[in-house]
């Protein structure tokens, strides 16, 4: 673990602080392996009826392509968005599985791809991974510098618990106390 970048990392998802030029479900392309890609495709019925709007554009060719066996990668839409994120009326950039799952009950780990979950963290690719900050996060209005502290801030914290859940969690704040002192 990176424990000195995670310790360092301040984070709240902000929908509305997104701007239409650089959001994460602009930025970045969301990797998917087979079981992730049926998990999606399991929540699309989901999504057409929570977005009847889109029911034309929820199918699994309009949602991701496959790059090769066992390898897809979320389309985007012609302003270069998730083809799975949408707008409110109010500006606040959404994610459709977010919003199914949560009205039908579904574990957020059941229906958003492993990527989307764990941002604004991220895995070396190295042997064994290293959980870490994803480059470039600080330059989005949810992702702020913070003096490295004891406790994770309660974004990074919660994000750590979705993805790995609560020993882990356990783990690297026991990491960071022993790195910078007990909390205060």
């Amino acid at each position: 673990m990176d424990m000195a970048a995670l310790s360092r990392l301040r984070y709240r998802c902000e929908p509305h602080l997104c701007g239409v030029q650089d959001n994460c479900c602009r930025r970045y392309d969301v990797w998917l392996d087979d079981r992730e890609a049926q998990r999606i495709e399991e929540m699309l019925p989901a999504v057409r009826r929570h977005f009847p709007c889109r029911s034309h554009s929820c199918g699994r060719r309009s949602v991701m392509r496959r790059i090769r066996a066992g390898r897809y990668v979320l389309q985007k839409n012609a302003d270069e968005c998730c083809t799975l994120s949408y707008r409110t009326d109010d500006g606040r950039l959404l994610c459709t599985l977010h919003t199914a799952a949560r009205e039908e009950g579904v574990p957020l780990w059941k229906a958003k791809p492993r990527l989307c979950l764990l941002w604004p963290l991220s895995l070396s690719r190295g042997e064994p991974p290293v959980l870490t900050v994803q480059d470039g996060v600080r330059s989005f209005p949810c992702c702020r510098s913070r003096r490295p502290r004891p406790a994770l801030h309660e974004g990074v914290a919660e994000t750590v618990r979705l993805y790995f859940g609560t020993d882990l969690l356990h783990d690297i704040q026991s990491r960071a106390e022993r790195l910078y002192g007990p909390p205060t």
